[in-house]
């Protein structure tokens, strides 16, 4: 995020998507620790993405992430556990970037979800009291209440998940209902809705993963994808993903902790052999 004269941030993120540039976020699912996003701010990536529907995160600690997150300049996604109003709008107002919702399915479901990003009479967004969060503390009693919110509605980003195989026939009527900044690829659930779980790579899947990457280009909307090896990103991006999110906090950590017991065994077991 990038602050402005006015005191307000700008979502550089979506802007750069819009402009056909990209992002590279990372999954936080399990780590508490707000320190987190420094750790990623530190290490080059543009947002984190915050899962609430498959972890025990708390509201406090959702509210740290993103007070953390945005003073490092990086931009906190949440990931709703259900497309509510007020959950939208709870996550927005302790000061999320945006919103990624998972397994969109219709242009009903679509309508629905950029009416709970808005502010009226743009969506149905309540009103908040703004020296907070939305603001990082820092509102010029000289801005008015229209100007903050035009701002925020033109700053707050919405990306969905297709994850189903009737969401990537629905893909047209998902996004000729607007207002959507970025499709992902749930390929783990969607190659399950092909008859091949867990196959990301299945030509089922790639076929889809290509013609996300067509139809969004239609309608201005960026696609992304998560990634799971140097191969499978490289892949990615030649097939027009843009937003692309790396790996999760368990895997990353698991597999460095366990490289390293690894190697340390290893040259136990040579030395013991000696």
């Amino acid at each position: 995020m990038v602050a402005q004269d006015n005191g307000l941030k700008t979502n550089g993120m979506k802007a750069s998507l819009a402009s056909g540039g990209f992002a590279i976020g990372a999954y936080i699912g399990f780590v508490r620790n707000p320190a987190m996003m420094r750790i990623l701010a530190g290490t080059g990536y543009d947002f984190a993405f915050i899962d609430t529907t498959h972890s025990g995160y708390s509201w406090e600690t959702l509210s740290d992430f993103c007070d953390m997150a945005r003073a490092c300049g990086l931009d906190p996604i949440l990931r709703p556990y259900e497309q509510s109003h007020g959950v939208a709008q709870r996550m927005l107002d302790i000061g999320a970037a945006g919103l990624l919702y998972p397994d969109v399915r219709s242009g009903e479901d679509a309508s629905r979800l950029a009416h709970n990003l808005k502010y009226p009479p743009l969506g149905g967004r309540g009103a908040f009291g703004l020296n907070g969060p939305l603001s990082d503390y820092a509102l010029p009693a000289s801005l008015k209440a229209v100007e903050v919110r035009e701002h925020l509605d033109a700053n707050t980003l919405l990306a969905i998940q297709v994850e189903s195989a009737e969401a990537i026939d629905m893909l047209d009527d998902i996004l000729s209902v607007g207002g959507i900044d970025v499709v992902e690829v749930g390929r783990s659930d969607l190659s399950t809705s092909y008859g091949a779980p867990l196959e990301i790579r299945h030509p089922k899947v790639l076929a889809a993963v290509d013609k996300v990457a067509s139809t969004c280009a239609k309608y201005g909307v960026a696609p992304g994808a998560g990634c799971y090896s140097q191969e499978d990103a490289s892949d990615m991006v030649a097939r027009g993903m843009r937003w692309l999110t790396y790996s999760s906090d368990t895997k990353v950590i698991v597999s460095g902790y366990a490289q390293g017991s690894d190697m340390l065994r290893s040259i136990i077991a040579r030395h013991q052999g000696g």
